[in-house]
């Protein structure tokens, strides 16, 4: 082969991994302030993308098995056509229902381009292994490294420097110069070695025809790969359930995912490091089973690095055990099977195993799954038995564990309900004095029982930053409208009077159902109160009226999603406020300041803002169950003084201390629907 078609190879292949993975972020941040952060619009992008994938392999595995002029024809018309016939943003379709709208605009828009991205990298290597009679199975790890680039260049360096009307243009120039290049190497293979079989009419079968595959063996390929990406997306999930649904909860799992990739389909890897990486991940099973298995402990310095290992090591492992079970020629065979195993794992992260489960059972239970299979490989040699006598001998020190974990989250007299949906899993815990709900490490709604249901508690409490606004703004008897983006239990409707009205705007048909079935603040609340069920922007935008008072209360894991806070979401919420109005953002966060890019809103808006942390004792039932809270309030010119004043009088608890962090003083942040970048606003 020459070195220049050698070197047009190494450049193709990782592009089109590369287009492949930094088209769905970019597809994301323009579906989300359109349709909002619902599941449907999350569930439909996600599987479209899987779709892709699994039709451009069979697309690979199809035009591979027919190398005649016709083929070449199809694979040179659609490596030109597919760039001119990609539409970015996609086909709005707006009366359309929300999720046939977003799949039918991304089919029409970005399918033919997916199909080239996801299937040229499988070609090219059926043309090199025909060329040198040897399957380049590098080229697979090579085209993860794309893979990897655009992963770790997005969210680190694109998003924070590339506006997104940049980015979609530099996409489209990416796909017209690997449209190029894909097309080049057709022409340089079909003039190479298919012309005289194009000239005669004739379709030769290859030679990988004649390989026969076991059934066996199929499923093996489909179990490994189904688990090492159910793994994958358990961790990703876990990861979201602390850090948000963002990039960095998807980066780290996601990334060692695609190393594994490149490390173990190589000729230099070899069977004693396989071993060794079980060695180790049962060390890491033990300490993920020890330090949070299926509890809802928080994702802490020990917890995270067991997840980060079993994750990485479980990859390896099946991976590697992938490789040693490659066939010696069918590998678009081989390709297909892998990717139809991801697609259904993302059918079951998705669909199914919410449906099935009520936690995150799947991330364990599939690394136990890959640990035992790799275990049961490198002991062939044994009879059957044997061999799962020591499987399970190795085993019950985990199983042991894992059971251990899950009795101590037990509180005598707590009835404790685990419910899961495709946002997440939820606890919530009943006992005789309180009910609380929770998602895997975040509270997000308690409620004191008897005399004092109708009490505002937690973030909520009287002594918060919003209780302050709010309990000034009742000492007015004219009537309050209120909107709060996300309901949780329900709990700011503890304020409402008879002659006030509350809107809350939900996503989540699991929250809304907790919050009517296992709480009262919803039933018992004397004015008005209308939860509905859509995103809160896009709520915001179609309530006909104004409100005295707005929140944003949206926490996503301990995040809020970003396109409820861009400038733009900011701007149309202070529009929709009366004259004398309070936009409130709840910013109480672990890993986030999110203080200087409501600071930057607030400048472009010409509103004032200010931060105002509330520290109170520990929890109890006295104070209410009161938190530590962050709350960023906006307010107009004319509201200045009054706002001070609040602050003033509230600092004189004794009980309660307050920080007070005016916006002029913090060094903004901007972001806009255009250009938002999470890692701006990780804490120092």
């Amino acid at each position: 082969m020459k070195i220049l078609t050698k070197l047009l190879i190494l450049l193709a292949v990782p592009t089109a991994a590369f287009l492949t993975f930094i088209a769905q972020p970019i597809i994301g941040k323009i579906l989300t302030p359109r349709y909002g952060g619902s599941a449907g619009t999350w569930m439909t992008t996600s599987l479209f993308f899987q779709t892709a994938l699994l039709l451009g392999y069979a697309f690979a595995f199809w035009l591979l098995r027919k190398p005649g002029k016709p083929a070449f024809r199809i694979l040179i018309g659609l490596a030109l056509l597919a760039p001119l016939l990609t539409q970015i943003p996609p086909v709005y379709f707006e009366t359309w229902p929300e999720v046939w709208a977003i799949l039918t605009g991304l089919v029409l828009s970005i399918g033919p381009a997916l199909i080239l991205t996801t299937s040229i990298g499988i070609l090219i290597q059926g043309w090199v292994a025909r060329e040198e009679g040897v399957i380049p199975y590098y080229l697979y790890g090579v085209s993860n490294i794309g893979s990897v680039l655009a992963l770790l260049a997005y969210p680190f360096w694109i998003e924070r420097h590339i506006a997104l009307p940049t980015q979609i243009v530099a996409l489209r120039i990416l796909l017209f110069l690997l449209g190029l290049l894909a097309a080049a190497l057709a022409w340089i293979h079909y003039k190479k070695h298919a012309a005289a079989a194009v000239d005669r009419e004739t379709a030769t079968a290859p030679d990988d025809a004649y390989e026969v595959i076991p059934l066996r063996t199929l499923g093996f390929w489909t179990l490994v790969s189904f688990s090492t990406c159910t793994i994958m997306l358990g961790a990703i999930r876990l990861m979201s359930s602390e850090l948000g649904s963002n990039p960095l909860s998807w980066v780290l799992p996601l990334g060692l995912y695609l190393l594994s990739f490149t490390a173990t389909f190589t000729r230099w890897w070899r069977p004693w490091l396989t071993t060794a990486a079980l060695v180790l991940l049962g060390g890491a099973i033990y300490g993920y089973a020890s330090t949070k298995g299926f509890s809802n402990n928080a994702l802490k310095p020990w917890p995270m690095a067991w997840l980060v290992l079993a994750s990485g090591l479980s990859f390896v492992v099946g991976h590697a055990l992938l490789y040693q079970a490659r066939p010696a020629k069918r590998f678009s065979l081989f390709y297909l099977i892998l990717a139809t195993g991801g697609a259904l794992a993302g059918l079951c992260a998705t669909v199914i195993f919410p449906l099935m489960l009520d936690r995150t059972y799947e991330f364990l239970l599939l690394v136990l799954v890959v640990w035992g299979t790799g275990l049961l490989r490198c002991l062939a040699r044994e009879q059957l038995l044997p061999r799962l006598a020591l499987l399970l001998t190795v085993s019950i020190p985990t199983i042991w564990m894992i059971h251990q974990r899950s009795v101590s989250e037990r509180i005598p007299g707590t009835e404790i309900t685990h419910v899961r949906n495709y946002y997440g899993a939820l606890t919530i815990s009943d006992s005789p004095f309180v009910t609380s709900v929770s998602s895997d490490t975040t509270l997000h709604g308690i409620q004191l029982k008897g005399a004092h249901s109708r009490e505002p508690t937690a973030y909520y409490t009287r002594e918060s930053g919003l209780g302050i606004v709010l309990s000034e703004l009742e000492k007015n008897p004219a009537p309050l409208r209120m909107g709060v983006i996300g309901l949780g239990a329900g709990g700011v409707a503890a304020y409402v009077r008879p002659q006030d009205e509350i809107v809350f705007w939900e996503i989540n048909p699991l929250v809304t159902k907790i919050a009517r079935e296992k709480f009262t603040y919803l039933s018992e609340c004397p004015g008005a109160c209308d939860v509905r069920m859509i995103d809160g922007r896009l709520g915001v935008q179609r309530d006909a009226g104004l409100f005295d008072l707005l929140l944003v209360d949206a926490f996503s894991g301990d995040s809020i999603p970003p396109h409820l806070l861009t400038t733009n979401a900011i701007h149309e919420y202070l529009g929709k406020l009366k004259p004398g109005g309070f936009l409130v953002v709840h910013i109480s966060n672990r890993y986030f300041d999110l203080m200087p890019v409501l600071t930057y809103a607030a400048g472009e808006s010409g509103w004032h803002i200010v931060s105002l942390t509330a520290e109170p004792p520990p929890p109890t039932f006295e104070n209410k169950h009161a938190t530590p809270t962050v709350y960023a309030i906006f307010y107009a010119d004319a509201r200045k003084s009054d706002l001070e004043s609040w602050i003033t009088t509230a600092m004189d608890s004794k009980t309660v201390h307050y920080k007070i962090t005016p916006g002029n003083i913090i060094k903004p942040v901007r972001w806009t629907d255009e250009r938002h970048a999470i890692v701006e606003a990780l804490m120092d």
